[in-house]
This record gives C-alpha cells, sequence and structure tokens, in this order.
C-alpha cells in the first residue's frame, strides 16, 4: 500500500495509549483520522478532547465512514 495515498484512516480501539499516539502521528501529517473504542476513562479521555480526537462506539470494524482509505487495528 502506498501510504502516501492515504487520506482517512479509522482506528478500531483508538483510545489505547499506543493507538492514539500512531493516530495523532498521521492526522499530525495531514491524514484525516477517526476512530472507534468501547470506552475511556481519564486521563485518556481528557488528553484525547484535548488534541481533538473524537471517536465513536461501539469497538467495531464496521464502524468507519466508507470512505476511510486504511483501518489500523
Amino acid at each position: 500500500m502506498d501510504l502516501q495515498a492515504v487520506k482517512k484512516a479509522h482506528f478500531i480501539g483508538l483510545c489505547g495509549v499506543g493507538m492514539s499516539a500512531v493516530a495523532l502521528l498521521l492526522r499530525d501529517s495531514g491524514i484525516v483520522v477517526t476512530g472507534s473504542d468501547e470506552e475511556v476513562y481519564d486521563p485518556m479521555l481528557s488528553y484525547l478532547k484535548q488534541q481533538g480526537l473524537v471517536w465513536s462506539r461501539p469497538y467495531a470494524s464496521n464502524n468507519p465512514a466508507v470512505d476511510t482509505d486504511i483501518k489500523v487495528i
């Protein structure tokens, strides 16, 4: 896969420490990032809000928008 062509990425399990860090790296490089997860608690909840990352529930592979280029699991 040509990562240069990726415009939108969806993270399944976005609220984990590692997943959110990678999501922020991609977002900061210009990729639109969405995500899904079951639950999130502080301090990660506050951190994600501060960074402007939003997610949807539930934690599911069929949750992202249809125009997602890649899913990160």
